[in-house]
């Protein structure tokens, strides 16, 4: 455990260099992320819910 934190301790430079590294892109790919909201999308056409949403909003 001690040569651990003598690691951190060691190279505590680089390490906060790879998070923010991580960090960034991180931040960045959530943009690239599409989230699709509508859970009638991943239901089949005949399932009674969608049926039933269907005749709801009609």
């Amino acid at each position: 455990m001690k040569k651990f934190y003598s690691g951190v301790i060691k190279y505590r430079y680089v390490i906060m260099v790879l998070f923010l590294i991580a960090t960034l892109f991180c931040g960045y790919s959530r943009n690239l992320i599409k989230v699709d909201y509508d859970m009638n999308d991943y239901l089949p056409e005949t399932s009674p819910s969608t049926v039933s949403i269907y005749i709801l909003l009609s």
